[in-house]
């Protein structure tokens, strides 16, 4: 049995940033109590899933991601292809392939959607659908902003004041006699199967805040590489473990420094 993936909602709507079309589709899920979604990479007006699609589904889980709800989202990436383009949910041989897959995550509900570029932004439109009976249980929609808008971040949420991460103590390091902080246990970051799928490859920068007992407190992506690299990103680098910084005095401090992060695929 087929998807039917809604249609674009082109009417007049205030653009939001991806981060805050995520914490909506959170809102919804607590609301109806799912715990398991997976998410299938939107397509676009012909109802295919190309290169553009699949990076708008990526800024979105993204920010799904690294959110403190209950609700867990998994990504039905689209590593079949057909031609010039990529399966979606409306074929035959995707639908098989999200059903295999959502029986085996013993998901509650699935995430299909459309998005098409306007003028003014990008349109997307997601159908909340029971994998059993393929009913709809309901639908969101966002106008997005063309340009990437807001990065991924995360910040532990064992800090009793998460706003105190901004004060003028954190010093940039290796500036004002400040020692920089050294590596003891930073593995690489795993690659995301839809990322290897599509071979891609390059560097995204975050900006971390590492604290005086030498642990990441909050990540911040900077340079964004997208296609689920920016979320494995901010999973590894949330397990490092630094020799703190240490001022002038040798006293271990808080500093917020920049880490680059390169993704090579070898053969």
């Amino acid at each position: 049995m087929l998807f039917l993936l809604p249609a674009v909602r082109i009417a007049a709507q205030q653009i939001v940033t991806a981060k805050k079309f995520a914490e909506t589709i959170q809102k919804e899920m607590k609301r109806r109590k799912l715990r398991s979604v997976l998410l299938v990479n939107l397509a676009n007006e012909e109802g295919l899933v190309t290169e553009q699609t699949q990076e708008v589904t990526a800024e979105i889980l993204d920010f799904l991601a690294i959110q403190s709800g209950k609700t867990k989202f998994l990504w039905a990436r689209s590593d079949w292809f057909v031609g010039q383009g990529m399966l979606s949910a409306e074929d035959p041989k995707g639908a098989q392939e999200v059903d295999v897959l959502c029986a085996e995550k013993k998901c509650d509900a699935l995430l299909l959607g459309r998005v098409q570029d306007g003028p003014a932004g990008k349109s997307v439109s997601l159908k909340i659908v029971n994998p059993r009976t393929k009913n709809a249980l309901g639908e969101l929609s966002a106008l997005l902003p063309l340009s990437t808008g807001e990065p991924p971040s995360w910040t532990d949420p064992k800090l009793s004041d998460p706003a105190a991460l901004h004060a003028p103590y954190l010093a940039k390091s290796r500036k004002g006699g400040i020692a920089a902080p050294a590596c003891l246990y930073c593995p690489d970051p795993q690659y995301s199967k839809e990322a290897r799928s599509l071979r891609i490859q390059g560097s995204l920068v975050l900006q971390v805040v590492i604290s005086r007992e030498g642990v990441p407190e909050k990540i911040v992506v900077v340079k964004r590489l997208s296609y689920g690299l920016d979320r494995k990103a901010i999973e590894a680098v949330r397990q490092w473990k630094f020799k703190p910084a240490r001022d002038r005095d040798g006293n271990p401090i808080p500093v917020e420094v920049p880490v680059e992060i390169m993704f090579r695929l070898f053969r």
